[in-house]
C-alpha cells in the first residue's frame, strides 16, 4: 500500500466508505428482518438483497478507483522521468478551417435554375416575410 493513501483526504475516503458499506448492511439487515416479520412481503426481501449489494458496490468501486489513481501516479512519474523533445514540424500545418469544417455557403440558384413551382413558392415566402417586417 502506498504511503499517499493513508493522507487525511485518503483516509477520510476510506472511512466514508467503510461507513457506506456499513449503512448498506444494517438497511438489508433491517428489511430481512421486515420481510420474517407478520407485516413483511416479498419487496422487503428484495430491499434485503439490494442493500448488501450497494455496499458491496461501493467498496468494489473505491478499489477500482485507488487502482486507476495508483496507474496513473505510475504513468506521471515515468512520463515525467523520460521527457521527450518536443517535435518541431518541418512545414506549417494545414489550416484547421479547410481541413475540418465544411465550406462557405453558396449562393441560391437563380429562379430560372430552379423548378417553377419552387420558385413560385419562394417568391410567396418572401413575400410572406416582408409583410411579417413590416408589422
Amino acid at each position: 500500500m502506498r504511503s499517499r493513501y493513508l493522507s487525511p483526504g485518503w483516509l477520510a475516503g476510506h472511512v466514508l466508505v467503510l461507513l457506506v458499506a456499513l449503512v448498506c448492511g444494517w438497511l438489508g439487515w433491517w428489511q430481512l428482518e421486515r420481510a420474517l416479520s407478520t407485516t413483511g412481503s416479498g419487496l422487503n426481501l428484495g430491499y434485503a438483497l439490494q442493500w448488501p449489494l450497494f455496499g458491496i458496490f461501493g467498496i468494489v468501486g473505491w478499489i477500482r478507483f485507488l487502482r486507476m489513481e495508483s496507474t496513473r501516479a505510475d504513468e506521471d512519474q515515468d512520463e515525467s522521468a523520460e521527457a521527450p523533445e518536443p517535435e518541431v514540424p518541418e512545414q506549417p500545418a494545414e489550416p484547421v478551417a479547410e481541413k475540418w469544417l465544411p465550406g462557405r455557403p453558396r449562393p441560391a440558384a437563380q429562379d430560372a435554375d430552379i423548378d417553377p413551382e419552387l420558385a413560385e413558392y419562394n417568391r410567396y415566402l418572401k413575400q410572406k416575410a416582408e409583410q411579417w417586417q413590416q408589422r
